[in-house]
């Protein structure tokens, strides 16, 4: 046999293989899931104390600019809410403001949030949280 059809023999006999040998298909695309899916549960009452470092004046002054820091806060974050009721009242010279809301979520969630929010927004403002959730009482 010589050497030009040996090569041809091992040229069409490559070919018939690659035929016969399934080619590599496309990877699916990878869809992301979520960490945190949104879920719309039962709502649950959230009520957060605050005592704040500023006078009834500048807090009654800036009451519905927080109520709405909040607000966005926590729609930003995934969390639904029903209503907001802020009541202030003074509170030895500082101000305790209490404000009340509904989320959809669980307590840790709530809570782990609140305490980014007082990093975030009430940074030298805020001087604690009292959050009522579910039951549980925690000062932050």
């Amino acid at each position: 046999m010589s050497a030009e059809t040996l090569a041809f023999l091992l040229l069409a006999l490559s070919a018939s293989v690659k035929a016969w040998v399934p080619q590599p298909q496309q990877a699916a695309p990878i869809t992301a899931t979520p960490a945190r899916q949104k879920r719309q549960t039962d709502l649950l009452k959230v009520t957060v104390n605050t005592f704040w470092k500023y006078d009834w004046q500048k807090i009654t002054t800036n009451k519905l600019k927080l109520n709405t820091m909040f607000d966005a806060y926590f729609a930003n974050k995934g969390l639904w809410h029903a209503k907001a009721d802020v009541v202030g009242t003074e509170n030895n010279g500082g101000l305790s403001y209490i404000y009340t809301t509904y989320y959809a979520g669980d307590c840790a969630w709530i809570l782990e949030m609140l305490r980014e929010a007082k990093e975030r927004i009430g940074s030298g403002i805020i001087k604690s949280f009292e959050v009522k959730c579910g039951g549980i009482s925690i000062i932050i």
